[in-house]
């Protein structure tokens, strides 16, 4: 497990770093994050790929909630990804990739979100919209991008409230 202490788009506890290192091995790596707010914003200059399996949970910085709310969302997201230089911000295009992300908030980008290789789950997270005041700015193109699946499942959202992503103003 690799822990995200700070905002910083690279350096030790970025999440840059974390998902480095877990691009390392082929064993599931999860990164979590300690951030001092909530929520706190991570300002990404260049895109970030996934070449191994990494489960992404925003829901492991207190005060981060799951949504429990049958007719809205009412998480607590303590996790936003804004796009400051143009690009795609995460993706897991490679035939040995997987993704698991939950409990994360994206402002901005064209795709902030592209997924291809094994398996991938995209629950409890939010494109678009407001967090906690701060505004989100929906994506210019797509919220998620399922491309290239050459193997594999892919999950976005779910039957249960938790599971709920909430996509707001993406084309």
């Amino acid at each position: 497990s690799t822990v995200v202490t700070n905002t910083n788009d690279s350096g030790a506890g970025s999440l840059r770093a974390a998902i480095s290192t877990a691009n390392i091995g082929n064993d599931l790596n999860k990164i979590t994050f300690q951030l001092p707010n909530c929520p706190s914003v991570i300002k990404l200059k260049s895109s970030l790929n996934i070449n191994s399996p990494v489960f992404i949970d925003g829901y492991a910085n207190a005060p981060a909630k799951f949504n429990d709310d049958l007719n809205a969302f009412n998480a607590t997201i303590c996790v936003i990804i804004e796009e400051e230089s143009f690009g795609t911000v995460l993706s897991a295009l490679n035939s040995s990739s997987s993704l698991t992300l939950r409990g994360v908030a994206f402002s901005g980008f064209l795709y902030p979100l592209v997924l291809g290789g094994a398996d991938n789950t995209v629950t409890g997270n939010q494109f678009g919209g407001s967090v906690g005041g701060y505004p989100l700015y929906g994506a210019s193109q797509s919220a998620i991008w399922v491309k290239n699946l050459p193997s594999g499942n892919v999950a976005i959202g779910g039957a249960t409230p938790g599971e709920r992503n909430v996509i707001s103003g993406a084309s």
